[in-house]
């Protein structure tokens, strides 16, 4: 069974990191460096340095993967807010009260929402065309069909006429 100072001596070990020692655990517990040598072979310090160190990429692994997600879902929502929300980026331009010079700028922010949704974004990627894609941000599909007309001549859409 490990005692209380081989444990400590342990943790003392493993916090030096890439410096760690035996001669310097020695130093630090007062013994002599065979004591830790033999400390370390009956209690497995080297298989538990390399368990941890598993066990805390893995942490921080996980962290990371949270906080990519966090992110993404933050990001997602300010996207939807933009286009959906108080400022009804959709309806608006809908009604023609902004006017859309080029498709690209819309066709951007849609690749960028489909992207943080985790879904493909370029056409030889997938089976489903621009429209479908749209379609599940839920807008009109006539609408639809005119912007996908207008990007695949390069034009702009002008709602007046309804036609790209």
């Amino acid at each position: 069974m490990e005692r209380l100072v081989e444990k400590e001596a342990f943790e003392f070990y493993y916090s030096q990191g890439s410096e760690r020692s035996y001669m310097s655990t020695a130093r630090r517990f007062n013994v002599a460096k065979k004591t830790i040598e033999r400390w370390a072979k009956k209690n497995n310090w080297q298989e538990r340095i390399v368990l941890r160190d598993q066990e805390n990429a893995k942490k921080l692994e996980e962290r990371t993967d949270k906080s990519i997600v966090d992110q993404k879902a933050e990001l997602l929502t300010v996207a939807k807010f933009a286009i959906f929300g108080k400022g009804q980026f959709a309806e608006r331009l809908r009604k023609g009260e902004i006017k859309a010079e080029s498709i690209r700028d819309f066709d951007i922010l849609v690749s960028k929402m489909l992207l943080l949704l985790g879904e493909v974004t370029e056409r030889g990627e997938t089976k489903h065309g621009i429209s479908e894609q749209l379609q599940q941000l839920g807008t009109d599909p006539e609408f639809l069909r005119a912007l996908q007309q207008a990007s695949e001549r390069g034009q702009t859409y002008s709602e007046g006429d309804g036609e790209a």
